[in-house]
């Protein structure tokens, strides 16, 4: 308290500071808020320096016409006065909206630092430079003195920096999230990394292929007896991962092990060791800093369906960048068909033209907010590898010898097979007089038209009374739209270069013409491809079969196959639609808003960003953003362009 001595003179001297400086004047426009920030925090320091001010008993407290007061000793005391009359014509300036006066107002903070004069000092003394006698004579420490208006001029300076710079509010664009799926196949493992931005399109999550990375060795269904074995191959690639993956978001990456045809068929066989594999790769990916969440062995509708999900994710039949710089799903646009073919299964999936009969073969599906409505099968036993088996197992109990003749393995080739080997699998049966150590010798004859015959013996064509089917007895609506063909029937059909849009004629006269070579001849030709040479001929005609006779394509509508493995740098599987799909359990975040200067260099030019939008900036191409969460930047570079803003 400090009182006046003059009638209608306030009692309290703080009293009347509060009346003459309110600090809600001195808050410039929320344009300006760092401004606003540290020229109030330079002129709250001038305020303590008045309230630590003592004042002598024969000075007068004199309230200025101004609304403020007069002190009439130092320089310093006129100074806080200074500041009292002016700060409420600085909100009324800092309102008009005129470039002059609001650079005025900016130079405000180094004003309130000019000089005062004394009228014992007629020169004048400098704030910084003399000490008035008024602060010492009332015992306030110099340094006390110094170090506040120090802080008034530091603080004055940071205030007209940052309030010539042009700050504006943005979102922070999104962390990418990371995702990981063991696709545990028949006859392979492979590993795929995918990531997506964590604020999604529609609930569903905008998935990208990272790496992909082959699991040394078999299926893990191969590791019936050795379970410890199946999980020990799965580090290497798991290693791989944890140097791709961000060591601060692996606890929250999603895992997922979808075991295939191959882990059904061991199910089948024997459940106990399908779940001693399951639990071992289990325990093998738990031992990673993941957020593992099981490992399964999906269905093959499941198995057929995702394949759909992935093929028309990757040619934009579900969702679209559109030119306004938008995820929008795409008008008139038909989806995809998919057509599978793994090591002991094949599925078939599309949106037919009629309504699905069986419910059995019925898949439902809600994707960046548009329902779909699928026909989808899965044929145990007729992928590739099991097919081969099958065959070569009819063609054993046909003749009922050790001497096996092999229509579609290539004149001269030879190859050993005990019983033991050939009947290992549920898909096919040892006769009972059947002596597992036998050996078999199979010799290869080079006969296309009897190969085709005994290929077509593996199905059954006839429908009966069920309507429309596929083979096998299995409902099947007509094929409808354009289908890719991946993984087997694009391996196959790579080799013997018939990808590339042919006619049935064509693709006929080519297969049949391969069958025709001799063993010697194709060792010398394909050098490099030993391993499955002697299987080609009759993996193709039974692709064909398949194809023609199972699936019911003809000579008009084969042209709407497409043989494909990669679409957009991306693997065509059933592992990215199981990803687009579980992503729709992921919550999304919340952008966060940060502070970002609006200019940024493109091009070699300095420009004037037309929008700060997160969304736009992340799905530009010519732009690469890193985010650097810990130093609240973010760099948005094409070469040597960037834009740095830091989080509010």
């Amino acid at each position: 308290m400090v009182a006046g001595t003059g009638a209608g003179q306030p009692q309290d001297a703080t009293e009347s500071l509060g009346r003459s400086i309110s600090f809600s004047h001195c808050f410039p426009p929320t344009g300006l808020p760092f401004c606003a920030l540290f020229s109030c925090l330079g002129q709250l320091a001038l305020c303590c320096l008045w309230v630590l001010l003592p004042v002598q008993s024969k000075q007068e407290l004199v309230p200025s016409r101004a609304g403020g007061v007069h002190f009439l000793s130092s320089p310093a005391r006129r100074t806080v006065q200074f500041v009292t009359n002016l700060c409420p014509s600085i909100s009324q300036c800092l309102a008009w909206n005129f470039p002059g006066c609001r650079l005025g107002c900016r130079l405000f903070p180094l004003l309130c630092l000019l000089p005062g004069a004394d009228e014992s000092n007629p020169n004048g003394a400098a704030i910084f430079g003399q000490t008035p006698s008024g602060l010492v004579g009332g015992g306030m420490d110099s340094k006390v003195t110094a170090s506040l208006l120090a802080a008034t001029w530091v603080c004055s300076i940071i205030a007209l920096i940052l309030s010539v710079v042009n700050v504006k509010d943005v979102l922070l664009p999104p962390r990418t999230k990371y995702g990981l799926v063991f696709d545990a196949g028949s006859t392979h493992t492979s590993l795929y990394i995918y990531r997506w931005p964590a604020d999604k399109e529609n609930d569903t999550g905008i998935v990208s292929q990272v790496e992909a990375c082959s699991v040394a060795g078999p299926g893990i269904s191969s590791y019936a007896d050795d379970p410890a074995g199946a999980g020990a191959g799965l580090k290497p690639c798991l290693d791989r991962a944890m140097k791709i993956v961000p060591a601060e978001q692996q606890r929250e990456t999603p895992t997922y092990l979808g075991a295939t045809a191959g882990m059904r068929l061991l199910r089948e066989e024997n459940s106990t060791k399908a779940e001693q594999v399951l639990a071992e790769v289990s325990k093998a990916i738990g031992a990673y800093p993941v957020d593992f969440r099981g490992a399964r062995i999906l269905t093959g509708s499941e198995e057929g369906s995702f394949g759909w999900i992935t093929v028309n994710y990757l040619l934009e039949t579900l969702v679209k960048f559109s030119f306004a710089e938008k995820w929008a799903h795409p008008q008139d646009t038909e989806v995809l068909g998919a057509l599978d073919l793994g090591g002991a299964s094949t599925q078939i999936t599309f949106q037919p033209g009629v309504p699905v009969e069986d419910r059995n073969t019925s898949v439902f599906f809600r994707l960046y907010g548009t329902d779909y409505s699928l026909y989808s099968h899965s044929y145990l036993c007729y992928g590739q590898s099991q097919a081969l088996k099958m065959l070569l197992a009819a063609l054993h109990q046909a003749s009922s010898r050790a001497q096996i003749s092999h229509p579609c393995y290539p004149k001269g080739y030879k190859e050993t097979i005990t019983v033991a080997e050939l009947y290992n699998s549920p898909c096919v049966r040892a006769p009972s007089s059947a002596r597992p150590g036998l050996v078999l010798t199979v010799t290869g004859t080079g006969d296309t038209d009897t190969c085709h015959a005994a290929v077509q013996r593996l199905f059954d064509f006839s429908c009966g009374a069920q309507g429309p089917c596929g083979f096998n007895g299995v409902y099947q609506p007509p094929v409808r739209g354009h289908f890719f063909a991946f993984a087997g029937f694009y391996h196959t059909f790579s080799f013997l270069n018939l990808t590339r849009q042919k006619s049935l004629r064509e693709v006929n006269t080519a297969v049949r013409s391969f069958c025709r070579r001799n063993w010697a001849e194709l060792v010398q030709s394909f050098p490099q491809h030993l391993k499955y040479l002697h299987t080609y001929c009759s993996m193709a005609l039974y692709i064909l079969t398949l194809l023609l006779k199972g699936y019911k394509f003809n000579e008009q509508t084969w042209s709407n196959i497409h043989f494909s493995r990669q679409a957009a740098n991306t693997d065509i599987g059933w592992t990215l639609g199981f990803m687009l799909n579980m992503t729709n359990m992921i919550p999304a975040e919340v952008s966060q808003h940060v502070k970002a200067v609006k200019w940024c260099r493109r091009r070699g030019k300095w420009r004037r960003m037309k929008a700060l939008d997160s969304s736009a900036l992340l799905r530009r191409s010519d732009w690469v953003i890193s985010v650097n969460v810990e130093d609240n930047l973010i760099s948005l570079q094409e070469e040597d362009s960037f834009t740095l803003t830091a989080k509010s």
